[in-house]
């Protein structure tokens, strides 16, 4: 059976969507404060490296080994995708959530990330070579949710709307290959907070499908 093709700001895989919620909803069962990230990483247009490794879980990996003294990164909740469009090499999309009792500040991460992506790819880890952007459309970045505050609905809203684009048509198989994340339940579509039939969010439920209290 192939995906369903939902309708949003541009058309989206109905799997990736779902994957989206799994992701959220058990980052934010599991504890109280989530810090919300979103990057994009790239591979240098010179790149001879072998194309075929699993190079998001080797750089999932080392990630949180170089992050084992920080306890805001070691259960981290992500989830990528991988597209190729007319360029030689694939790009990736991804978001964290940390730990956000440990962690609020987006540098710090970015920073490590960038390193981390550099040794995954065998390339020198304190040089900038330009292959990870954290803002890649100005969107806000770095959010913090809190469970019980008043503007939860509307932060998670917004992380989910900038998730979305991983979720896009646009660049990428219909097909799981191209999908990671971190080991989360599979819920049925009718455990989502959200329905989406239409181009805007419309909630199936109260707010309190999110964790609250």
């Amino acid at each position: 059976m192939r995906p369903q093709v939902i309708p949003y700001r541009h058309p989206c895989f109905d799997f990736i969507i779902h994957r989206i919620h799994d992701v959220f909803f058990d980052a934010q069962l599991s504890r109280s404060r989530n810090f919300f990230i979103r990057f994009d990483l790239f591979f240098p247009q010179d790149y001879q490296g072998d194309l075929r490794l699993p190079h998001i879980s080797n750089f999932m990996r080392r990630f949180q080994y170089s992050a084992h003294d920080e306890p805001g990164c070691r259960d981290v909740y992500y989830l990528a995708v991988r597209e190729q469009e007319s360029s030689t090499h694939p790009h990736y999309h991804l978001i964290f959530l940390l730990d956000g009792h440990y962690t609020q500040n987006i540098y710090g991460h970015m920073d490590r990330v960038r390193r981390t992506w550099n040794l995954t790819l065998g390339l020198d880890p304190e040089v900038n070579h330009g292959l990870v952007q954290y803002r890649p459309h100005q969107e806000n970045n770095g959010i913090m949710l809190r469970r019980g505050s008043l503007d939860l609905q509307e932060l998670t809203e917004d992380c989910i709307k900038q998730a979305f684009y991983l979720a896009k048509v646009d660049s990428k198989p219909p097909t799981g290959r191209n999908l990671f994340n971190s080991q989360v339940p599979c819920r049925p579509p009718q455990a989502s907070p959200y329905i989406f039939p239409s181009k805007m969010l419309t909630r199936a439920h109260s707010p309190s499908h999110f964790p609250v209290s």
